[in-house]
């Protein structure tokens, strides 16, 4: 590739791998959300959908978090996410080593792996 084709094959899959990694947060978020919820105080969870429509003790449970079932992901969902994310970070390292010394001073780095 020339003419900084690789350049933006890499701005890409920088794109790419921060969008999956935006992914994923949300699922983190709102697993950690529910678990810190029915750690510290249950009777502010309502599950939509299964006959507890509102929170088991409303005169004092404040702000309501709601659990829908269309909003909770699937092990389908799950796999996808994480699969989506390895891919896009070896393509972000791959895209990366085909830039020059020049190339790299002109974007962010990939993030490191762990």
């Amino acid at each position: 590739m020339k003419n900084g084709q690789e350049l933006q094959c890499y701005r890409e899959a920088l794109d790419d791998h921060k969008e999956a990694k935006r992914i994923i947060s949300e699922i983190s978020k709102l697993t950690a959300e529910v678990s810190n919820c029915l750690s510290t105080e249950p009777y502010r969870l309502t599950i939509s959908g299964f006959g507890m429509d509102m929170p088991l003790k409303p005169e004092f449970a404040g702000k309501q978090l709601v659990c829908a079932p269309g909003q909770w992901p699937t092990e389908q969902n799950l796999a996808e996410a994480v699969n989506r994310q390895y891919k896009t970070e070896k393509a972000l390292h791959k895209a990366w080593a085909k830039l020059s010394p020049e190339e790299k001073k002109q974007v962010e780095p990939p993030p490191a792996s762990k």
